[in-house]
């Protein structure tokens, strides 16, 4: 093949000039070609159909190999006033007229659903209609690009590429907004992209006992049933497309079986790591340990972990329940599946990849205490500025904890399949702690198991506080010493509220 070559020129400010160029063989390259030789941009991702991001146009050392140019970027450049106006207007426009069209034609097929009027699936489909009527989509000028920017009305949402988005999740700020990258999804030893077959049915590959049964969401009042492998299988793969008027499976948790859990690499950072740091302690545990149902000081404990001990039996038990499903778990679902507004358990903020199909995604922007408690307490319809984004192939999202949001699907749509997994960031710990409290005490879902899978994490936290509070560096991570003082005071709120001495 024959290929044009050019020669550049690094000047000492950086300036990357042509001075020539040399033919190999008869073919010339377009302009276009020539400047893709001049512009390799490594973002860190498999993209599936994202946007490739803008070769690096900040000042830094410049380097040169084999006709192309890259350049070392330390931190994004500084603009005025008069330069952001203008790149708001080229960066961030309205939603894309795909998402758009996605909105309205849910509102239509959900409202054109023939199903009795006093079924669950009506009862679920008129509430998201309620939130569906009144959606926006991010406004342009509340749509961050470049991370934080100070001095700006609070953000909708982040629309940045991997790297951008690594950045702003490796630092100590706070997130308001979720954070979406195209092209971000990790699916790298999960699924092959030179293979003929759907995501969907690589999926279930790996899914080898037929009889292990799994949870399917039936949105009535957050109960589930279970469904065997197998019979997934059958559903799944014998069509892809609308079924009749009858409830779509929706499958939101199951645990990820494969050896990666497909956490997007913006999320693989050391910020991000509070709740693996937490329960790593938490499951290194030994037998004498543990405090078992015949221990006197436990009984004197009202039947809680005794202060000799590290965990009773029943926290060690639900703890490593829950942290199969924290690692990562696949969504999949039918189309036409819906999942009413909620607040993730936990305290923990969440990540999500598409990659199959189209995942409607909507968030409460910037919600009030007392929205947090409509939303948990399922008060009825919770009002707000509701806001949506389309997920398709390859995308990939990170929201911070406490965020309420739904999911809707095109009942005349296909299925959908998502990666999903949870983490805490370092900044959020105290964040972390106020959403359990909150968790516990308005929350109508609070049980036992509830009980004792934060009761454990309240050990796990108390011991991460002593182990960083007198480390000036990595205490800075988690908000600096008086932000830690403050966490450290409201887990003993949470401790009393559990009943823990």
């Amino acid at each position: 093949m024959a290929v044009t070559r050019s020669n550049t020129t690094v000047t000492k400010s950086g300036k990357v000039t042509k001075t020539a160029s040399r033919k190999q063989g008869s073919a010339k390259l377009s302009a276009a070609q020539e400047r893709a030789l001049h512009a390799i941009a490594i973002d860190g991702t498999t993209c599936l159909g994202g946007r490739k991001p803008a070769p690096p146009s900040t000042a830094g050392e410049a380097y040169k190999s084999g006709g192309a140019w890259w350049r070392d970027v330390e931190q994004p450049p500084a603009y005025t006033s008069k330069a952001r106006s203008r790149k708001r207007k080229l960066e961030a426009p309205t939603a894309p007229d795909d998402d758009l069209r996605f909105l309205g034609e849910a509102q239509k097929q959900l409202r054109g659903l023939k199903v009795p009027r006093k079924s669950t699936r009506r009862r679920e489909t008129d509430e998201i209609l309620g939130y569906l009527d009144g959606m926006e989509a991010p406004s342009g000028e509340r749509v961050r690009h470049q991370g934080i920017d100070a001095g700006q009305p609070p953000a909708d949402a982040y629309f940045l590429s991997s790297a951008d988005a690594r950045r702003l999740l490796s630092s100590n700020a706070h997130i308001n907004a979720p954070v979406f990258v195209a092209g971000g999804a990790n699916t790298a030893n999960i699924i092959e992209t030179d293979d003929l077959r759907r995501p969907i049915e690589q999926i279930l590959d790996w899914l080898v006992d037929p009889d292990e049964k799994h949870d399917v969401d039936e949105a009535k009042n957050g109960s589930t049933s279970q469904i065997t492998t197998s019979e997934i299988r059958d559903r799944f793969l014998h069509h892809n497309g609308f079924v009749d008027g009858s409830q779509p499976y929706n499958f939101p948790d199951i645990a990820t079986p494969f050896h990666s859990a497909g956490v997007p690499q913006f999320v693989q950072t050391p910020s991000c790591n509070l709740l693996q740091d937490v329960t790593r302690y938490l499951l290194d545990v030994g037998p004498n340990n543990i405090c078992q149902d015949g221990c006197k000081g436990r009984k004197a404990n009202n039947n809680k972990c005794c202060s000799k001990h590290f965990l009773t039996t029943q926290e060690l038990c639900e703890l490593q329940i829950g942290w199969r499903h924290w690692q990562g778990t696949v969504m999949l679902a039918e189309a036409g599946a819906l999942t009413l507004p909620h607040l993730d358990k936990w305290g923990f903020g969440t990540h999500i990849s598409c990659l199959e199909g189209e995942i409607g995604f909507a968030w409460l922007s910037h919600p009030t205490d007392k929205q947090l408690e409509s939303v948990l307490q399922k008060l009825g319809k919770t009002e707000g500025r509701w806001l949506f984004k389309v997920l398709r192939p390859g995308d990939a999202m990170y929201m911070s904890p406490g965020t309420p949001h739904l999911v809707f699907r095109l009942p005349r749509g296909k299925q959908t399949l998502g990666l999903a997994g949870l983490a805490v960031r370092r900044c959020d710990f105290g964040r972390w702690v106020q959403l359990l409290t909150l968790e516990g005490e308005k929350g109508e879902e609070y049980d036992e198991a509830f009980g004792d899978v934060v009761r454990g994490l309240v050990t796990g936290m108390e011991h991460m506080l002593s182990r960083v509070a007198d480390q000036h560096g990595v205490a800075k991570q988690y908000g600096g010493k008086k932000q830690l003082a403050k966490i450290k005071k409201a887990l003993e709120k949470l401790k009393k509220l559990l009943g823990m001495r």
